[in-house]
């Protein structure tokens, strides 16, 4: 079936190598298909193409996903701030940032981020319990 969808997308491509949708529908297979790499790649190609928002706001977290699963932590980071910068009023962005803070152990960063987060989206669930989490990790750690 995958395959059937690369054929698909990549005839697409070929009949309009302008079109944003082909170029993140076989982005996606590719990395349903654990092709990270492919993947990647096409993400990257369909961002020189005159890309709406919407589809770059798509786009963006297509590639984080990717670079995380790719063990790339930092890309994913540099993608999220690209994020930021589409709509600074996204919450998910700023909960996303959270995270990768935590990861790196800058605590009160990731608070900080997870704050920004609550301050758009106050009933934002999963911001609540990873501001919980890095305040129990600053308790625990609070030299970090």
């Amino acid at each position: 079936m995958l395959d059937y969808a690369i054929k698909y997308f990549q005839k697409c491509l070929q009949l309009n190598p302008s079109n944003q949708a082909c170029y993140i529908h076989l982005g996606n297979v590719f990395y349903n298909k654990g092709l990270l790499d492919k993947a990647i790649e096409l993400y990257k190609k369909c961002l020189i193409t005159n890309i709406t928002t919407q589809n770059k706001e798509q786009l963006y977290y297509n590639l984080s996903i990717a670079f995380h699963d790719k063990g790339n932590i930092k890309q994913m980071f540099k993608i999220y701030l690209q994020q930021i910068g589409l709509r600074k009023e996204n919450a998910n962005f700023y909960n996303n940032i959270g995270n990768y803070y935590l990861q790196q152990k800058d605590i009160i960063q990731a608070i900080n981020q997870y704050k920004l987060c609550l301050k758009l989206k106050p009933a934002h669930q999963i911001c609540k319990q990873n501001i919980e989490i890095a305040k129990a990790k600053r308790k625990q750690f609070p030299r970090i």
